[in-house]
């Protein structure tokens, strides 16, 4: 291997040019060249079937555009608050919408 070579692939932070599976580089951690080690994974669970069926993509959700009329009083208060209001305003309904017990959907 030429020096330029070896250069190229220790600026990559692997020795080899290659990253090696189920092994964290240290090397990253201010250029100190520590030595790989491998993952312990033996106490993470199998994933199974059941598992990705249950998974879903919960966060975040999906944002949708409307207008609001809110009383003076509560807007001046929200802005009030300081920056993002209109995030203060979606998390205290979130809030809400989360200490009720689920129902019907109406629309």
């Amino acid at each position: 291997m030429k020096v330029s070579e070896s250069r190229e692939k220790s600026k990559r932070g692997w020795a080899d040019g290659a990253r090696a599976v189920g092994t964290v580089d240290r090397g990253w951690l201010g250029g100190q060249g520590r030595a790989t080690r491998a993952i312990d994974y033996s106490d993470i669970p199998p994933l199974d079937k059941a598992f990705f069926k249950k998974a879903t993509v919960a966060w975040p959700p999906v944002k949708k555009q409307l207008t609001i009329r809110l009383d003076a009083d509560v807007l001046e208060w929200l802005k009030g608050q300081g920056r993002g209001y209109q995030t203060r305003i979606n998390r205290i309904l979130r809030v809400v919408m989360e200490s009720q017990s689920p129902g019907p959907a109406h629309r």
